[in-house]
């Protein structure tokens, strides 16, 4: 018998804020999911596939920026490598999430809870990406650098903060023709030079633990494990048992939604029906205070 290596599959959560009246008199509603936070979480559930935007839209105002060093005598050449740069990363678009196992110490759930989940009035998605094609995000103080060497062929350098090279040729016919990258490097080495500036990140965003798909499509499908209320959704002094029976109806929500979406993709390719997991667990808290976790309901396709 061959021996098969088995990649290991990774398990990634992302933070998803939800709008629902905790105020109401009437506690026991279901998510109107004409709101637009709620259609998100709709989406999700509907396609198994999370949202990923252009770098535009984070809310990073430093997102996917690296440093460039170049001659007295290359600025105009410059803002053409800035402007092809720029230009490749405006049509990729990023996913992102969080893998609270790589580092548990730096890792703080209660942070991502307060500023992703609408302050733990949301839902927290477990899931796996099928082609594990996710990239970990580095944190540090220093931007990514790029050094132009007109020495070396036109040799553009990119240097990353563990001061690991990653070369690319870039190209001119002639002097009125605008720098460009040379696209007969390595596939491998450009996906890699744009890989390692969209994933950068300044240390304070550590607590994050985040990895990123760097893709074209607008959508990353993903295999759901787990969905988790956040504690706002358990009344303020009531025991487990009454939260279960009224957070219940929004369970029962959250499930006629995936069965019809296992309906539908069964009637499609297997690869598509593979979107959904075997068995999707929804858990609660058991009070607003008590982070214990129960499951409530474990749904089987």
């Amino acid at each position: 018998m061959e021996n098969q290596t088995k990649t290991e599959t990774k398990t990634f959560s992302q933070f998803v804020r939800l709008d629902y009246d905790i105020k109401s008199t009437i506690y026991n509603a279901e998510l109107d999911f004409s709101k637009e936070r709620n259609k998100r979480f709709l989406e999700i559930l509907e396609n198994s596939s999370l949202y990923a935007a252009t770098f535009e839209e984070m809310n990073d105002i430093d997102e996917c920026s690296y440093s460039i060093h170049y001659p007295q005598n290359f600025l105009t050449q410059c803002d053409e490598i800035v402007a092809e740069i720029l230009n490749i990363k405006r049509n990729k678009k990023i996913c992102c999430f969080s893998n609270e196992n790589q580092n548990p110490v730096l890792f703080q759930e209660d942070l991502m809870w307060a500023h992703y989940a609408n302050g733990c009035l949301g839902a927290k998605i477990v899931f796996e990406v099928p082609d594990n094609n996710c990239h970990e995000v580095r944190y540090s103080s220093r931007t990514p650098k790029i050094q132009y060497d007109d020495s070396n062929n036109k040799l553009l350098k990119l240097i990353d903060n563990n001061n690991e090279e990653i070369s690319l040729n870039i190209l001119s016919q002639n002097d009125k023709e605008k720098l460009r990258i040379d696209t007969n490097n390595p596939q491998a080495n450009i996906d890699k030079f744009i890989e390692t500036i969209m994933c950068y990140k300044k240390e304070c965003w550590q607590y994050e633990q985040e990895y990123r798909a760097i893709i074209e499509q607008d959508r990353l499908p993903i295999i759901i494990k787990e969905i988790i209320l956040g504690r706002k959704f358990c009344k303020t002094n009531a025991e487990y048992e009454e939260n279960k029976k009224h957070i219940d109806i929004i369970v029962q929500q959250i499930e006629r939604i995936l069965c019809h979406s296992f309906e539908k993709n069964s009637r499609k390719e297997e690869h598509l029906r593979n979107k959904l997991s075997n068995n999707i667990k929804i858990k609660i808290y058991k009070t607003k205070y008590d982070k214990t976790l129960h499951t409530i309901k474990t749904l089987k396709f």
